[in-house]
């Protein structure tokens, strides 16, 4: 009868830490897997980010790797060479970091103290150009940090502290045209918001108190010409949405109250 028990209840066991680690895994690349910036040009959209960190070479669910700031790069192959050696007195816990691709071509190099990454982080794409240059403090991001397309253009710029973005943020086209540019405290985008044409003239600005757009927002055409204005709430429109074609030509104009549209004018002759 004994053996019996046994039996049944050592399988359910074992599926049940099997089960109960596979949760865990999933859940740690979920949490590791993040959108990049969301388009301000929708109300009440945000540019904000935790600044948490991914473990050293973590994938995600669709065979790439992510972090916090958008930087996708292909899980790494089981060829690649990976060190870690103690810096100075072993019993300090500061530790290097190095990793390169199978030609040979250094990948990434960073720093480790107990465990946790502190200090410059660098990492290089296949044909020698940086990718990421960053430093931690504490296991999270700390001070400016650096993107690039694999061109070597700059693609993002961002400052951060104690792992939260705190300060000016750019991000940049592939051929190396700013794409927008603005301000975040704690995480938070606020203050002054501009996005940029191919050309590099102002497509749209406005201002963000608290991660919210706020105040009068106006957007462009490419000549420079006015395209559309209207105000924010709290990160909703409210009172008259205007807009006007490339000849300078009003059109309806739209009116809402808190985000809801309640009304619609035409211009006058």
């Amino acid at each position: 009868m004994t053996r019996l028990i046994l039996t049944i209840l050592v399988p359910i066991f074992i599926l049940t830490v099997t089960q109960g680690c596979g949760t865990k895994e999933q859940t740690q690349a979920t949490d590791d897997t993040v959108s990049t910036v969301s388009d301000p040009s929708a109300a009440g959209s945000n540019d904000s980010a935790s600044g948490s960190t991914s473990p050293l070479l973590l994938g995600g669910h669709d065979g790439k790797r992510y972090d916090r700031d958008g930087l996708t790069v292909p899980l790494p192959d089981k060829d690649l060479k990976r060190i870690v050696s103690a810096i100075g007195d072993p019993k300090d816990g500061r530790k290097k970091v190095e990793v390169w691709y199978p030609d040979g071509q250094k990948k990434l190099e960073g720093q480790l103290l107990n465990g946790e990454k502190d200090g410059p982080y660098s990492s290089w794409f296949p044909n020698g150009n940086p990718e990421r240059t960053v430093v931690f403090k504490n296991g999270k991001l700390h001070d400016s940090a650096l993107t690039y397309w694999e061109n070597g253009n700059l693609k993002q710029l961002t400052v951060h502290v104690d792992g939260l973005r705190n300060g000016l943020f750019e991000e940049y086209r592939e051929n190396g045209t700013i794409l927008k540019r603005g301000t975040n405290v704690v995480g938070t985008v606020e203050g002054p918001y501009t996005a940029y044409h191919l050309n590099g003239a102002v497509e749209y600005k406005g201002q963000y108190e608290q991660g919210k757009m706020v105040g009068l927002w106006e957007k462009f055409f490419e000549d420079g010409k006015l395209k559309a204005r209207t105000e924010y709430v709290d990160g909703k429109r409210h009172g008259r949405y205007e807009v006007w074609d490339q000849r300078g030509i009003p059109g309806p104009i739209e009116i809402f109250e808190h985000g809801v549209k309640v009304g619609r004018e035409f211009p006058k002759n």
